[in-house]
């Protein structure tokens, strides 16, 4: 029923209440621990990740979440009952705590995934056209909004969309969907628009574009500590394309 502002509170305990202490560290984790009793009635918590941010969460189980910028989450503050769920829109890297008797899901608008203990990376942003849940290790099976559900093996990834609401299964490049929580950008011969949009979520920024963009693709890694007009020159540097930006406005220009 309140709202607080992590980057505006002191490390150590953030909140007590119906049997639940969250702490937050000084290392940018936020942790709840059970205390007591657990009440009769369920609570429930959300954290919403702003653009240029990103958290770090242990969740009542022991689970360790990592949010990437533009995410929001929402989950029991303590589990119950035979299943452990989530939800979430943007992008997590979940290391979820083995419990074979309380399977944990992970419920986004276009997918469901389900597990037992294992290392996944989901990324569900409203704005892309498509939704990927990708497996580091262990298993885990996930439902679309059509079709069967699939097993996937590591390094194999769930791909689905508004387009394509079954899933189907491709291989990942696990160095790529897990840059972000490592601290990099690494772009594989993608166009602008959807750089941009990576690169607007992580700098809060808004974008437009001028010219001709068809057909330009691009690729390199960039350390996301570096800022923005760094990692633009890189780009410029092509000669194919500029870039001009306005306050918090970043001006796509196609030569």
């Amino acid at each position: 029923g309140r709202v607080v502002v992590l980057d505006d509170v002191n490390n150590g305990l953030v909140a007590n209440d119906m049997g639940i202490s969250i702490l937050k560290s000084d290392s940018g984790q936020l942790r709840y621990d059970l205390t007591d009793t657990p009440p009769e009635a369920m609570a429930y918590n959300s954290i919403r990740i702003p653009k240029g941010g990103q958290y770090r969460l242990v969740l009542p189980d022991g689970s360790r979440v990592h949010l990437n910028s533009e995410s929001f989450i929402k989950f029991p503050t303590r589990f119950s009952g035979d299943r452990r769920e989530v939800e979430l829109t943007g992008e997590a890297y979940f290391e979820i705590a083995h419990d074979k008797a309380r399977p944990f899901y992970v419920k986004t608008p276009k997918q469901l995934t389900k597990v037992l203990g294992t290392v996944f990376n989901v990324s569900a942003y409203t704005d892309d056209a498509t939704t990927k849940t990708t497996l580091v290790e262990g298993s885990v099976e996930v439902q679309g909004r059509a079709g069967k559900p699939i097993v996937l093996k590591p390094g194999q990834a769930a791909v689905n969309g508004d387009r394509q609401p079954e899933l189907r299964v491709v291989q990942a490049n696990l160095d790529t969907e897990l840059a972000w929580q490592n601290g990099y950008f690494v772009f594989n011969n993608e166009d602008i628009k959807s750089i941009m949009k990576r690169i607007s979520r992580w700098y809060d920024v808004d974008v437009e574009y001028q010219g001709n963009l068809e057909h330009k693709r691009f690729g390199g890694i960039f350390q996301r500590s570096k800022s923005i007009a760094q990692l633009l020159d890189n780009f410029k540097e092509t000669g194919i394309i500029d870039f001009k930006i306005v306050e918090r406005r970043v001006i796509v220009i196609g030569k």
